[in-house]
């Protein structure tokens, strides 16, 4: 699959002039943040190309020793285009990334008859210890009889998980809760992994606004008077969540 993204990719960046090849590709090779700014401003590129349009990158401004990302020529029309992403906060990056590493070692962990779902109520400050998680799981899962999960399955509301049986685990700031999925009784007796389904324990409000009326500020008179438009093109990948943990005090205490 990620062949024909990767062919993609290369396809759309031959056709950036070789002068500005190389400060792209250190930023496409980057981090995630800077991969994906980089990523926005060469897909803006390519379409724009495409459109017919001239493009100049990084066009001299005169009395300026900052430049906007383009100058687009088709005919008559002349615009500077600035592209800008909008993502997640440091904090927020490193809290999926210490999640990621709890689903890893779910993902990378042996279990018969069963797969898990975790629900993630809270991610603690630090990665979680998984040493003590993953023997409590196995001790738990053992005293489990798959067909009576299955049956409780099959009675389950459209909710999804209330009839199934459920593991809270509490550590150093983490809340988290699995529940067992059934196998078909083809597929138990199996070793598998132990990651069936992940996902947040409850809804949360996710704030578009706020970044992008920030980038959309520091960008307004950057440049100062310019000869032409200037257009702002805006990748949004927000997920600023609203902190409220009201259902996991109801849940927990």
């Amino acid at each position: 699959y990620f062949g024909y993204v990767r062919e993609l990719m290369e396809e759309w960046f031959s056709h950036v002039p070789d002068e500005s090849q190389a400060d792209l590709r250190g930023a496409l090779r980057a981090d995630d943040r800077q991969s994906e700014s980089a990523f926005w401003e060469l897909y803006l590129h390519e379409a724009y190309l495409r459109s017919g349009y001239t493009v100049e990158i990084h066009p001299e401004i005169p009395g300026q020793r900052t430049h906007p990302d383009f100058r687009m020529v088709r005919d008559d029309q002349v615009f500077y285009l600035e592209a800008v992403s909008v993502g997640q906060i440091p904090a927020e990056i490193a809290e999926d990334r210490r999640l990621d590493g709890v689903h890893q070692i779910l993902a990378n962990l042996q279990i018969e008859n069963f797969a898990l779902e975790v629900s993630t109520y809270r991610v603690g400050p630090r990665p979680l210890s998984t040493r003590r998680l993953r023997g409590a799981l196995r001790q738990w899962l053992t005293g489990l009889d798959p067909q009576q999960v299955a049956l409780a399955a099959e009675s389950a509301t459209a909710v999804g998980f209330d009839r199934l049986p459920e593991m809270p685990w509490f550590d150093d700031g983490w809340s988290l809760i699995f529940h067992a999925l059934p196998l078909r009784e083809e597929a138990r007796g199996k070793q598998r992994s132990a990651l069936g389904m992940m996902g947040p324990g409850k809804a949360t409000v996710v704030d578009n606004v706020s970044g992008i009326r920030r980038v959309l500020n520091s960008k307004h008179d950057k440049y100062g008077r310019l000869d032409a438009l200037l257009v702002v093109a805006v990748l949004s990948n927000t997920q600023y969540p609203t902190r409220d943990y009201e259902i996991e005090q109801a849940l927990f205490g």
